[in-house]
Parts: C-alpha cells; structure tokens; sequence
C-alpha cells in the first residue's frame, strides 16, 4: 500500500514539474482579444460597475489591534504603519456574518467605497467565499491587487473598476469551488490542473489580454471576469470570442451558481472569521489598547500572494527600524525622525478611539 501511494505521488510530482517547465501559462503565440477588460466595468448598455446592490451595516473596532492577516500584510511587506489602519466589520443584508476590513488611513478609497464594491457589487454565492478585505495606497498610482486565499488586499484607487474585483474574487473561487480532478493534491487550485485547463486553453487561438498570458491562474480567472459580465450584464459571446470558446464555455459552466445575481439570495457558507488579534504596536500598548495580546510568532491558515496556499508566517511585535544603524549617521537620525513623527500620529489616533456604526442603502 505504501509503494503503491509513492508511485502515485511519484507519478502527480512529474505530471506538474513536466507541465510547468513546458509552459507556466498561455503561450505568447495566442492572440490577445483584448487590451485589458476594463471596457467590461461600464458601457452605453452598462458594465460591472452597474450590479445590484445589497444593503450594509458596519461597525469600527476599537483601536489598538488588528486581525491577523491585516497586520501582517502591512508589517512583513511595509504597506502600512499598523497604527494607521482602521478596522470594520462589515454586515451585508444577504448574510449575517460580518466581513472584515482593515483600511489604512492614507488609502485613497474610502471604507464606504469598499464596503460598497464588494459587497454591494460581488454576488452573495462568490462573496461568500471572501473573508477579509484590505486597502493601502500605491506609492505609484493606479490600481492593484493580489490574492491570499480568502483574503483580498487592494492598492491604490480601484473605485468602479469592477473588472479588478471579480478577477481577485475568482482567484478564491478556483481555490475553493471549483471541482478538481482526484489527482490533484488538496492544496492545488483547479487552474493548477496540469492536463485540463491549460489543453482547454490551447484548445483556441486566442485569451482575453496579455495579463491572462502571466500564468494558468490569470488566465482562468480572466475568463471569469468575462463569465461574471455574461452572468449579469451581457451575451459574452457577441463580443466575437469564437477563438477562445473552450475556455468561455467552460468557465460559464464553473461559476453558474456563484456569478449571477439573484435577487433575495442570501450566503450558505461563510469563514468563522477567527483570526488571531495581534497588537499594533509600541504606542497602542502604552495607551493599554492591547490587553490580553499575544505576542508570541503565530501562523495563520494563508498563504502569501495569490496561491491560496498555507502556513504563512506573523510577527507578533512591531519591528525596529534603526536596529543595526550607527546613531549619529543620516540615516539613522532620519528614520528616527520618522519614528518620531509616526509615534505622533498613532498617539492622536489613540485619543480617537472608539466604536463607529454606519448604514448603507440599496440601489437597483
């Protein structure tokens, strides 16, 4: 029994390394059909961005900690001093359980808009697979985004650029619904199917953008934001896409149940939701904001970047950013300067901490 599981595991490692150092994606050789899919937001007869919308409640955490995967996308990749990130819960009519979002405070994207986005905008049975949503700025403009499994985080101003939503929300639901052959290992995404997808792409002569040419993943969840639009907006296929029909079709058959807007639908499903509460920082512990914290090195059930995979690292203190430097170098007055003037701010936000409620509405 053992040396027949080693053969197959054998057999599944050789299928992917085979499959992955051919091709990691759409060879350059297919035509783009489009330049990017942002033409698919609005429209004269209208776009993703004019999706029904559910109504919301959200209520702000008290300041001082942050969940998890908040705090440790701000700290390990530097987006965000965690002081300056707001925490809401976010309550939508269609489902009881709250999401989570962390904003930090220099986003360009108000926490209305990001309530309003995603879940006014993304359909309950895909939202649902969602948990946590966060936004920071983008030192250079624009708009951006990646994946952690069940956790979206947003740079820059993605406002009415529903395109980018469903196409991150689709990285979840590749992960989480979409049915794999029993040879794939548990912690693959169907996309990662070393004989299925990528033949169904290479079955037609063409993908959605070159962005849909950077991996099998981009590429399966390109065509979902097409899927979406067909689900809700419009017959994709008067967009003359008969060069990638395969994958069109295919991809409509995936996500019927989760794309379509349905009026009075409501979630079957959530996340508990139970992340690890970790404590901002040096000042929110002055101020007392982080009573009964834990700071010991935790793992959360993530993985880093849009793999959806697991054991991602956190670090339960704030790091010091002079550490190593000499004290009367420019560098190391410089960043204590900093330090100073971020000490500052989070000293005046903890004079404003608190809990906010607010409410949204619904339009058709």
């Amino acid at each position: 029994m053992a040396r027949t599981t080693l053969v197959k595991d054998l057999l599944v490692f050789l299928a992917f390394f085979t499959h992955y150092a051919v091709s990691v994606g759409p060879p350059d050789s297919m035509t783009e059909r489009f330049t990017g899919l942002g033409f698919l937001d609005s429209g004269v007869s209208g776009g993703l961005n004019d999706m029904p919308r559910a109504s919301y409640t959200m209520a702000q955490r008290s300041w001082g900690m942050l969940p998890l995967p908040c705090y440790d996308t701000a700290v390990t990749n530097g987006y965000c001093d965690p002081h300056d990130i707001d925490v809401w819960d976010v309550t939508y009519g269609d489902c009881e359980v709250p999401k989570i979002f962390c904003r930090c405070i220099s986003s360009p994207m108000s926490i209305d808009t990001l309530a309003a986005d995603f879940g006014y905008k993304i359909p309950v049975k895909a939202r649902q697979w969602i948990d946590t949503v966060s936004s920071y700025p983008a030192p250079e403009g624009g708009c951006s985004a990646w994946n952690g499994g069940d956790h979206l985080n947003f740079f820059g101003d993605c406002t009415d650029k529903m395109s980018v939503w469903f196409h991150e929300v689709a990285h979840s639901l590749d992960c989480w619904t979409t049915p794999r052959p029993p040879s794939l290992p548990e912690a693959f995404c169907y996309s990662d199917t070393p004989t299925e997808w990528s033949n169904i792409v290479l079955n037609g002569t063409c993908v959605p953008d070159n962005y849909a040419k950077a991996d099998w993943a981009e590429s399966w969840a390109q065509v979902a934001v097409m899927s979406a639009w067909h689900a809700n907006v419009g017959n994709v296929w008067n967009l003359g896409i008969g060069c990638m029909q395969a994958q069109m079709s295919k991809s409509i058959e995936q996500l019927a149940g989760l794309w379509p807007w349905v009026e009075n639908a409501t979630c079957d499903r959530w996340w508990d939701n139970d992340w690890e509460e970790i404590c901002m920082g040096d000042v929110a512990r002055d101020y007392g904001a982080c009573d009964g914290e834990n700071t010991q090195d935790s793992s959360a059930r993530h993985g880093d970047g849009d793999n959806g995979g697991h054991n991602r690292q956190a670090v339960g203190k704030e790091r010091s950013r002079t550490k190593g430097l000499p004290n009367d170098s420019d560098a190391w007055k410089k960043r204590k300067e900093g330090e100073l003037a971020r000490k500052l701010r989070a000293e005046e936000r903890a004079g404003l901490r608190g809990r906010k409620t607010r409410s949204g509405g619904r339009r058709g």
